[in-house]
């Protein structure tokens, strides 16, 4: 059980919004509780517990999500046990990831759908098709998943919704789709959590070689989703890359991305075959559009444009212990945004003095943590910047 404590969250030097949190509490006894959050007011408070992942059942952590918190401010919480026989509160349908026939896995957040995860036999590389905005439309790309629509590209068809990939890794291609490319395959879920707050999956994939017989390496994907106050969509991705089977080098080509979307063909930004284009390109050091984005390395990077009616944006950013941090971009105006640390010759077309190859050790491991943010309106007006400091430098949570 757990006994009855106060929490307390304090912003700091910046103003948060939907901004997950958490907090590690002792747990006495075996059972995971049911307890109830409120705030100062009474009010209850959506929250999910799990146990700790170090092997051990006392320790739980604590989650929640802190909405409009300004600069300096703090606010209290109350947490307690839920007595035997008093029905807990009901904070809605949350989010929910259900395993579907034929290697699927769908997302839905408060009710509706966000996406789902294809990762069967027949799929060169686990993808998410499509990404639902805040405003009920998809954000990426259908191409090459769903053919034909109008005003849409049809370029690059290994470019699928949302995914993880490098186009060099021990000489394998996992990258492209083309003649003698390599496959990641789905070793199984070892997690799959639903929750009031968030849900989330930790994925086996085995990166193998050209040829398909052997094992490069095994990844570790922890993805997370949480269930904001506000429709906008965010979520977390952990990389852990384990080189079990010997050394693993991952390639100097900009041909990858360790995250990688294909952004809605009405976002595209202006290209010799659509001039026309209407999307934006926006880094941290507030580079704009290609030519001041590509090859550059930056804490984060912001593609927004038009889906029908509404201005919406999708924010990928790098956290300050990813080796090579912060990373180079990949990102091009006909859509494409990746994160790239790898690619240097490329992206300095100087082969001589940069190079990007980057190896692991044989039996270590090496781990990669991200955030997508996706959100209504530009850069500015989705408050990008204090969004990052909820990623990298987020609230103070005490236990008082």
């Amino acid at each position: 059980m757990i006994e009855p404590m106060d929490i307390v969250v304090k912003a700091g030097n910046h103003d948060r919004s939907g901004c997950p949190v958490w907090v590690q509490l002792p747990l006495q006894g075996g059972a995971i509780p049911t307890i109830r959050m409120t705030d100062r007011n009474g009010q209850p408070v959506a929250c999910q517990l799990e146990p700790s992942g170090a092997g051990t059942d006392d320790r739980l952590w604590l989650t929640w999500i802190v909405d409009e918190l300004k600069v300096g401010e703090e606010r209290p919480y109350r947490v307690e046990p839920v007595a035997e026989g008093e029905t807990p509160t009901d904070h809605g349908p949350g989010v929910v990831l259900t395993e579907l026939p034929d290697g699927q896995l769908s997302i839905h957040i408060d009710g509706e759908l966000f996406s789902t995860y294809f990762f069967g036999s027949d799929v060169v590389k686990p993808y998410f098709h499509p990404l639902i905005g805040p405003t009920g439309k998809p954000v990426t790309r259908q191409f090459p998943m769903v053919k034909d629509v109008p005003g849409e590209t049809a370029d690059h068809p290994h470019h699928r919704g949302f995914y993880v990939a490098h186009g060099d890794v021990n000489g394998a291609d996992h990258w492209s789709e083309g003649p003698n490319h390599a496959w990641m395959r789905h070793a199984g879920f070892s997690r799959l959590v639903s929750g009031p707050v968030y849900g989330s999956f930790d994925e086996t994939v085995e990166w193998l070689d050209r040829d398909g017989e052997h094992v490069i390496m095994v990844e570790t994907r922890r993805i997370t989703f949480f269930n904001l106050p506000s429709k906008e969509r965010l979520f977390d991705v952990s990389l852990r890359f384990n080189a079990s089977s010997g050394m693993v080098t991952f390639g100097d080509t900009k041909e990858g991305g360790l995250i990688s979307v294909r952004v809605a063909s009405s976002m595209d930004g202006p290209t010799r075959q659509r001039p026309d284009g209407k999307g934006k390109i926006v880094n941290s050091y507030w580079g704009i559009d290609e030519k001041e984005t590509w090859g550059k390395r930056a804490n984060w990077c912001d593609y927004y444009g038009p889906v029908e009616d509404d201005i919406v944006g999708i924010c990928l950013m790098d956290h300050p212990t990813n080796p090579r941090y912060p990373t180079h971009w990949h990102v091009r105006a006909y859509g494409l945004m990746t994160t790239n640390p790898f690619g240097l010759h490329d992206f300095y077309a100087d082969s001589d003095t940069h190079r990007g190859d980057w190896t692991i050790p044989a039996h270590e491991s090496r781990n990669f943590l991200y955030r997508v943010l996706i959100h209504r309106g530009d850069t500015r007006q989705a408050g990008v910047v204090e969004r990052y400091h909820d990623f990298i430098n987020p609230p103070v949570v005490q236990l008082a």
